[in-house]
């Protein structure tokens, strides 16, 4: 209690005003932080909480980082008045070494409390292991194909994973190529996706707030795969009529290279026909059958093929109908029997 006594030049009265005590606490509810920076000993987020049940006395709210739950070594973040959503940010690439808690005080008209309410700074590493990429695009300067790698066993502040093509593992000069949602272990980066000098493909993991400053990364080689000494002779003697063997060399690396697939082309406009179906690596030829109609068609193109992808720029084989036809038949028949 508060005694008040009212006192005269002779003597102090003994029947005081009398006021009770109340000290009033105040410890904010469901504080939480979680670390939206996905690189390693570094921080960055939101911390939040709600009104406790009574703040009639609080005036505002301060949020500090600091290096114990006591509030060693604390640094101001921020602070939010009465009434005001209750988030404070963390800033991107906080260094996680020098803080282990985040504090937050509530503060009267007279003063700020000297005991806050405390939670641990837990720091997010995303742990992305085993990337790995094989071109599946056959043709020179480009690529495309699986971008694959292990996600951690934790990855609930991941929203995506961004690829990019750059020009070391760290991604300083890059370009984006791709992205999969959370969970995901690969991607399919496009064919015809242009290489040019980039000599890595770099992953990036983006929480809601921030994208990693620190990617994983893996090298990238362009493979390039189409046949050589494409031939073919035309054994279907009738005019406007096709039949032999296409005949071709195998690519030097058969690396990627899964099937040939074979067309008979009019180039301009541009109209194909298949002849017949996929034919498997280690044949080298294909029999165009007898009779096979000429129609509008000038050229032979085989296509590398790959488990992915169909080769775009094919090896070529201009085609003539060859055709061998007698003239000037005549037939005297010379006996006169009837």
């Amino acid at each position: 209690h508060i005694l008040i006594y009212a006192a005269s030049s002779l003597g102090e009265q003994t029947d005081p005003a009398v006021f009770a005590i109340s000290d009033s606490v105040v410890s904010v509810p469901q504080l939480i932080f979680d670390d939206e920076d996905l690189d390693t000993l570094q921080l960055g987020g939101v911390v939040a909480w709600s009104a406790p049940p009574d703040e009639s006395l609080v005036s505002s709210y301060s949020v500090y980082l600091a290096q114990s739950e006591q509030g060693d070594g604390r640094s101001l973040i921020g602070s939010v008045a009465v009434g005001t959503p209750y988030v404070v940010a963390v800033p991107e690439n906080t260094d996680a070494s020098l803080y282990s808690h985040a504090l937050v005080y509530a503060r009267s008209s007279l003063e700020e409390q000297s005991t806050p309410t405390a939670i641990t700074l837990n720091d997010t590493d995303l742990g992305v292991t085993n990337l790995a990429f094989s071109d599946a695009d056959l043709d020179l300067g480009v690529i495309g194909g699986y971008l694959t790698w292990n996600a951690p066993e934790n990855h609930s502040q991941v929203v995506t994973y961004n690829a990019y093509l750059s020009t070391d593992p760290t991604g300083f000069f890059r370009f984006f190529v791709g992205s999969a949602s959370a969970g995901s272990q690969s991607m399919i980066i496009p064919s015809g996706t242009v290489k040019g000098g980039l000599t890595h493909i770099v992953l990036f993991g983006s929480s809601a707030s921030f994208e990693q400053d620190v990617p994983v990364a893996t090298t990238v080689s362009d493979v390039f795969a189409s046949v050589s000494s494409l031939s073919f002779v035309d054994e279907d003697l009738d005019q406007f009529e096709l039949g032999g063997d296409i005949t071709w060399s195998p690519p030097a690396s058969l690396t990627a290279v899964e099937h040939y697939a074979v067309y008979l082309v009019d180039s301009i406009p541009l109209e194909k026909s298949q002849v017949g179906n996929l034919t498997a690596v280690g044949t080298n030829e294909i029999l165009l059958g007898v009779d096979t109609p000429k129609g509008v068609y000038t050229g032979i193109w085989v296509h590398t093929v790959s488990n992915l992808y169909e080769q775009n720029s094919p090896a070529m084989l201009s085609m003539a109908d060859d055709f061998a036809s007698i003239s000037d038949l005549a037939f005297y028949d010379k006996d006169l029997d009837v």
